[in-house]
């Protein structure tokens, strides 16, 4: 039940971080670090929406910095080896 309200909770942060204004405002170093975590949950689902919202986030260039700083890079580096 849990893994099931993360994902939708997830998944709303996916679909307004579709929006430039608003995803300036879901680019807060602490929540994109809790995104990484997410990363390395074990529900498929969860994985899919938080890489769907950091992807949105680095559609924004004034984005780029916090991403960076949070290890956006290394992780997603490691994730495609």
């Amino acid at each position: 039940m849990l893994e099931q309200v993360r994902e939708q909770a997830l998944s709303v942060l996916w679909n307004l971080s579709c929006d430039e204004r608003v995803r300036t405002k879901i680019a807060e170093l602490e929540l994109v670090q809790v995104l990484l975590a997410t990363v390395d949950s074990e529900g498929e689902a969860e994985k899919e929406a938080a890489v769907g919202v950091l992807a949105n986030l680095s559609c924004s260039p004034c984005n780029h910095t916090i991403l960076t700083k949070a290890g956006v890079i290394p992780k997603f580096v490691s994730l495609s080896a």
